[in-house]
């Protein structure tokens, strides 16, 4: 893995066909994080000493926003019931491309060449990417992300 004194500068980052700084290979050929693998615990730990007031800042939309999603994207689905007097439970189906970004790298591909982050051809979603079957076996780099379980 590159660490932050490895890394290449924007020229030296080879090209793919007419697309320029392209980063893949930075992180090895497997990768599937890109500049995550910087975020070690020893950065998380110094930027915590940025800290001075300890006020918390929401980053993302409502789950439900925008009411109308672009692209003729279907809206979440956001279902509440009681189940009990003291039960109640929710259900949500969220497009990711719907309020805030949930997706990750290989969200978007180069048109004509089929491939996305890392040179991962298309046809290796068809069967999903991150073969995660026991999400408390998760890899914490990927909890990073943010993503701790995937249906395949």
């Amino acid at each position: 893995m590159a660490d932050n004194k490895q890394l290449p500068t924007f020229d030296e980052l080879p090209n793919f066909h007419e697309y320029t700084g392209c980063a893949w290979g930075v992180w090895g050929k497997d990768d599937q994080l890109g500049t995550i693998n910087l975020l070690t615990e020893k950065v998380v730990a110094e930027s915590a000493k940025e800290i001075k007031l300890g006020k918390m800042i929401c980053l993302n939309w409502p789950v439900n926003y925008p009411g109308k999603p672009l692209f003729n994207r279907q809206p979440p689905v956001i279902q509440q019931w009681m189940k009990h007097e003291t039960v109640n439970d929710d259900s949500i189906i969220i497009n990711t491309q719907s309020g805030s970004q949930w997706d990750g790298l290989k969200h978007f591909g180069i048109a004509g060449h089929n491939v996305f982050y890392n040179n991962t051809p298309s046809e290796s979603f068809y069967r999903g990417n991150l073969a995660i079957t026991d999400p408390s076996k998760v890899s914490e780099d990927l909890i990073k992300l943010g993503i701790h379980s995937e249906l395949n």
